[in-house]
């Protein structure tokens, strides 16, 4: 016979009449959920997305973390070369890239105020003749503040965050110790002038059989644009801000946030020169200068550094040159719409448009006369290295060359030769930077 057993449920009442308080707390998510749908249901759904998004997890979930201003680290300067050639040297250290910018702006105020009345002025030159001769000193201010000033509305929306607390910083810091003039307007327009400017330059990578041993390196920069930048050079040490970013030297000028030469301590350097025989220009996307910043920053080899400009929003036509110390020596053109790589022992010759460059072995080069750089190219090639590479560049250097590096990137060092009042950066004494001067 089968055995059945009949167990009378528990009642949820107590004898009072009142419910369990085990069982109104088993009882509430139910309740939430039935309410929650009636409220659906009866269109009141506004309310029930107010509830839900008002709920504590839920809201710090949405939250947007402050940015961190918290000051960290510290600015310092020292100095290479002598005289006319003296180059400053300055170190940014920190745990927020807020404060690289702030602590540089407390130490180099008077410089940097100089450097952007000097940049300034510069760009009021660039006003028509027949439009400049109608404007006072103010005016042509004005007009050169508001197409820089709509020229970053395009950019902003694509500058890293990194760059932008920078620039905040540097702010604060002019601010703080009473530099009125300069706000931060002011940074973001000097920073929109290169992507306007024509930069002819030129550059070489060389390795293996071109050289001694070594992987060489070398960017001659060219600009006509007269911002006074010659009279303030100077390399900015950023040492590592995250576990995850590199040491990156920026070797430019006082003033400007932006990276037009620079290095990083994964051994890997970026030459840059404006090409305008490319299709796709445009000032909405990430300017040059912040992309190379960036790219070195986060890039720890030749490919990673071309991977992350690759997928950048870009801006104008730009060649580059990317090498680094593992010999990974990679050419790009680049603009808003193309993105063309080549590389070294590929082809026996390289063909763009009128640009036509016979390739030699272990070699890299491009630049303002191809005609000239293939021929020292040739000339040197299997002795490749520091006094070479100068030769070269006395070669090839035009009137406007205000900026010689050569990096050698097995090592780390690199020399550096920057135009004085007159002549070319090549005609000027080299200047080292040695390796182990970049150490905190």
């Amino acid at each position: 016979m089968c055995e059945q057993q009949f167990e009378p449920k528990r009642s949820v009442m107590d004898s009072k009449g009142n419910m369990r308080p085990k069982d109104r707390i088993a009882l509430t998510p139910v309740i939430v959920t039935i309410t929650l749908s009636l409220l659906c249901l009866t269109g009141c759904s506004i309310v029930a997305e107010k509830i839900v998004l008002n709920h504590p997890k839920v809201k710090k979930l949405f939250e947007t973390p402050l940015p961190d201003r918290t000051l960290s680290g510290k600015a310092w300067t020292n100095s290479i070369g002598d005289g006319t050639n003296r180059i400053l040297v300055l170190h940014l250290t920190g745990s927020n890239y807020f404060s690289l910018g702030y602590n540089q702006g407390r130490l180099l105020a008077r410089e940097i105020e100089a450097a952007y009345e000097d940049a300034f002025a510069g760009a009021e030159k660039q006003i028509p003749r027949k439009a400049a001769e109608k404007l006072s000193a103010g005016g042509k201010r004005r007009i050169v503040h508001h197409v820089l000033g709509e020229a970053w509305k395009k950019m902003r929306p694509f500058v890293s965050a990194e760059e932008l607390e920078e620039m905040e910083g540097l702010a604060a810091g002019l601010r703080d110790v009473g530099i009125v003039g300069i706000d931060l307007a002011t940074i973001h327009h000097l920073n929109a002038i290169p992507d306007f400017s024509q930069m002819g330059c030129s550059g070489v990578i060389a390795y293996g059989d071109a050289t001694r041993g070594d992987v060489w390196q070398m960017r001659l920069l060219d600009y006509g644009l007269e911002l006074g930048l010659h009279k303030r050079p100077m390399i900015t040490v950023y040492h590592q801000v995250n576990t995850f970013d590199n040491t990156i030297v920026n070797i430019g000028w006082v003033g400007l946030a932006g990276m037009v030469t620079g290095v990083n301590n994964r051994g890997v350097a970026i030459s840059e020169m404006r090409y305008n025989s490319i299709e796709g220009k445009t000032l909405a996307g990430e300017p040059m200068v912040f992309l190379m910043k960036r790219s070195l920053r986060f890039g720890n080899s030749a490919p990673e550094v071309v991977s992350i400009m690759r997928s950048a929003k870009r801006t104008n036509g730009y060649g580059y040159l990317v090498g680094d110390r593992e010999k990974n020596a990679i050419g790009v053109l680049a603009s808003a719409n193309e993105f063309v790589e080549f590389r070294p022992n590929t082809a026996k010759v390289l063909e763009r448009g009128k640009d036509v460059l016979p390739q030699y072995k272990d070699v890299l080069y491009c630049g303002h006369y191809n005609d000239r750089q293939a021929a020292s190219v040739q000339k040197l090639h299997g002795t490749l290295a520091l006094s070479t590479l100068q030769e070269m560049a006395l070669s090839i250097a035009p009137e406007s060359n205000l900026q010689v590096v050569v990096f050698n990137l097995t090592t780390g060092d690199l020399w550096v030769a920057n135009k004085r009042s007159g002549g070319r950066a090549a005609d000027t004494t080299y200047v080292k930077f040695p390796r182990d001067a970049w150490e905190k």
